[in-house]
């Protein structure tokens, strides 16, 4: 992510001169989750996600979601982690996106993890949070 940072930083490129306003926030929004800023990451990717619902992206709209559910498990919000995981799988079974269907697969068993052992009282238990990637190689191990 630091050739990321760079390159955002140092070329001149207006994102919004050319209409790719959900691509500069999807782009902060990694860079801050990376760094674990997850509020802001959020910020940065419901930005996102507003350009994309008006350009009537559906595709970038369902990646939004993906990301948002994601930083929700990082910011331990239950409710938030479910309603945009829901809003993601809905537009991706609806348009057929292949690849974010193996993603949201992933996805789901780590939110049925984090529901099964996070408990009412948090200081009880730990969850160590896994980012989906992890989820990834431990497939293939």
């Amino acid at each position: 992510h630091k050739k990321l940072k760079y390159l955002l930083d140092h070329l001149d490129i207006n994102f919004f001169e050319i209409q790719e306003e959900e691509f500069f926030y999807q782009i902060k929004g990694m860079l801050s989750f990376e760094n674990g800023e997850y509020r802001k990451a959020m910020t940065n990717f419901k930005m996102g996600l507003d350009y994309a619902s008006k350009r009537k992206s559906v595709y970038a709209e369902a990646i939004f979601y993906i990301r948002l559910a994601e930083t929700s498990i990082y910011l331990k919000d239950i409710e938030e982690i479910h309603r945009f995981y829901n809003k993601a799988k809905d537009l991706v079974d609806k348009y057929h996106f292949g690849y974010w269907t193996s993603y949201l697969k992933l996805l789901h068993v780590q939110i049925n993890l984090m529901d099964w052992i996070m408990p009412q009282n948090e200081n009880r238990f730990m969850l160590k949070q896994f980012s989906t990637l992890d989820w990834l190689k431990l497939q293939f191990i």
